[in-house]
């Protein structure tokens, strides 16, 4: 009986729904960071959904529940958080007639859709992301030691930095709503800094999609 409780709960919370599930803690999260009374709840949902993306790597390796499916669909999750999350970025300096930093983040865009596009086509991983969340007892066990899907370490520190970037972003704007303009000194340079740091992503993210494609090579 108890094994059985046990083998409901690891499918409920399998790896590939926590996943997911950081998808709709992000987006939920942009909306409420649109009024100064629920922002801090916002951002805080946001980074839950980041916090998710070590919380399911951990779970499917604890729980000896890493797929295949879940391999691609963990990179995928990731760039459509960026894409939520780094589009309110970028139509917010739009806006205001600040450039650059949306020019880095349409950099980072590009980046990861050709870094997603390696790993096969974008429909069929949407479909394939679906069924593993739905049913994950279908899905293929990853047992690769080189794996030309999983992201590499490059892809990891290019994910961490649009991670850093973007809580970064929006905790300025939670500043700003409660505690007024930022100095002078950081409102003028923040937008550079954070596009700075996006164009080392961008240029770690083109490594990462190189050493993918060459994996995928050898293993053929």
């Amino acid at each position: 009986m108890e094994n059985k409780l046990v083998d409901r709960v690891k499918q409920a919370c399998h790896p590939n729904r926590i996943t997911a599930s950081s998808v709709v803690l992000s987006a939920v999260g942009i909306g409420l960071m649109q009024s100064k009374y629920t922002d801090l709840v916002g951002i805080g949902m946001i980074g839950g959904g980041y916090l998710l993306d070590a919380v399911d790597g951990y779970v499917a390796r604890r729980w000896e529940m890493q797929t295949i499916e879940g391999a691609k669909l963990d990179p995928l999750v990731d760039k459509v958080k960026n894409g939520i999350i780094g589009g309110y970025v970028a139509v917010n300096e739009i806006v205001i007639g600040n450039y650059f930093l949306p020019i880095t983040m349409g950099a980072n865009f590009i980046v990861d859709y050709i870094s997603q596009k390696s790993r096969g086509g974008i429909t069929k991983q949407f479909e394939e992301g679906y069924n593993a969340v739905v049913y994950p007892e279908n899905c293929k066990t990853d047992k690769e030691r080189k794996s030309a899907i999983r992201a590499n370490r490059f892809g990891k520190i290019k994910t961490g930095i649009q991670t850093a970037t973007a809580l970064s972003y929006l905790g300025l704007e939670i500043y700003r709503n409660h505690a007024g303009p930022l100095p002078d000194v950081f409102e003028y340079n923040a937008g550079t800094v954070l596009g700075t740091a996006l164009i080392g992503s961008a240029a770690l993210g083109a490594i990462g999609v190189v050493k993918r494609i060459r994996n995928q090579k050898k293993l053929k």
